[in-house]
């Protein structure tokens, strides 16, 4: 088997690009040849996919591949330039839902190509599968992300005791929902003595931005809130040992791999009923699916001793492995090129 996976350009090393370099980790190990067409890749990105072959331009030998994987849009629209074969797409969210009336005719031609060529669609949970049905009116397979839970568990997690530490993860962006997070903050900074938040995340939309600078200042966090635009990997994990919980009111775009990360190194999450992996969590009981941002985080204040972090790191390693998820996609491969 032959695969070509398809990626647009993007500004920052994010979660669609990781799930990617851990596919791709996975064809290396198996033998499976493979390649990433996908212009301008991040530095450290390049640098994770060793071994993957890199093609920066036009693909020329589309022929050659037994199964095009297109990942995020507008990925999809260079079906146009290769004869009928085996295509899917993993769709991490439909582009219709996020988008502004300049992008209508080419998302309108993106469905065309989905329904009368892809036609093969996979995506990561329930709810990003009964959402691309109603919109697409395809059936798409459901194959969860794998989570670096490895990494992330490897760390000795002692939040700093002179501080009750408040973290969210992700870029600064609305749908990212940071301002939920200061709200919810200032809300019960008179409850928990030496309450402080760290935003971790590359600016993405510099108007929100604004924005959240504006209401830190209203909302009198200033001297509480300390913003990182970015971190490594080995920073992240080292933050997530020291903080008490991660907020993350993130609402139907990304988002999905950082819960499970914090839950990895032991942390309490809350996040939004609107996040996509929300029914995962909730009924697993992994955390706190809110609406009440700042109820939820004086719940895990009061009872921080009683939270069993362990369990729910242990639950991600048996349920969300990346070879759980390479198996998967594999199969489905087969499935579709047969």
């Amino acid at each position: 088997m032959r695969v070509l996976i398809v990626h647009p350009k993007v500004p920052v090393y994010g979660g669609a690009e990781k799930v990617m370099v851990r596919l791709c980790e996975y064809l290396r190990k198996q033998g499976i040849e493979h390649a990433l067409n996908m212009p301008n890749v991040p530095e450290q990105m390049k640098m994770d996919l060793a071994g993957t072959k890199i093609i920066p331009g036009i693909c020329y030998d589309y022929g050659y591949w037994n199964v095009v994987n297109y990942h995020n849009f507008p990925a999809t629209l260079k079906t146009f330039v290769h004869p009928l074969g085996s295509e899917c797409w993993y769709c991490n969210e439909p582009p219709e839902l996020f988008t502004n009336w300049k992008r209508k005719p080419i998302e309108f031609v993106n469905r065309r190509m989905i329904v009368n060529k892809i036609l093969n669609v996979i995506v990561a949970d329930q709810f990003n599968a009964d959402r691309f049905e109603r919109l697409y009116g395809i059936k798409p397979r459901i194959i969860p992300y794998g989570i670096d839970w490895e990494y992330f568990s490897q760390v000795d997690r002692k939040p700093d005791p002179e501080y009750f530490t408040v973290m969210q993860v992700g870029t600064i962006s609305r749908y990212k929902n940071q301002i939920e997070t200061i709200r919810a903050c200032s809300g019960v900074i008179g409850q928990i003595p030496n309450l402080r938040l760290w935003l971790i995340g590359h600016v993405s939309e510099p108007d929100y931005r604004q924005q959240v600078e504006d209401e830190i200042r209203a909302s009198g966090m200033a001297g509480s809130v300390f913003w990182e635009p970015h971190v490594r990997p080995e920073q992240l994990r080292y933050m997530y040992s020291r903080c008490d919980v991660l907020m993350h009111p993130v609402k139907e775009q990304g988002g999905w791999l950082t819960p499970f990360e914090a839950m990895s190194a032991g942390v309490p999450v809350i996040v939004s009923n609107e996040l996509t992996c929300s029914k995962i969590i909730n009924n697993n009981q992994l955390g706190l699916v809110a609406r009440d941002y700042a109820k939820a985080l004086w719940l895990v204040y009061t009872t921080k001793n009683r939270l069993d972090g362990n369990r729910n790191s242990l639950w991600v390693r048996d349920n969300l492995s990346w070879d759980k998820f390479g198996q998967e996609i594999v199969k489905y491969y087969q499935e579709i090129s047969e």
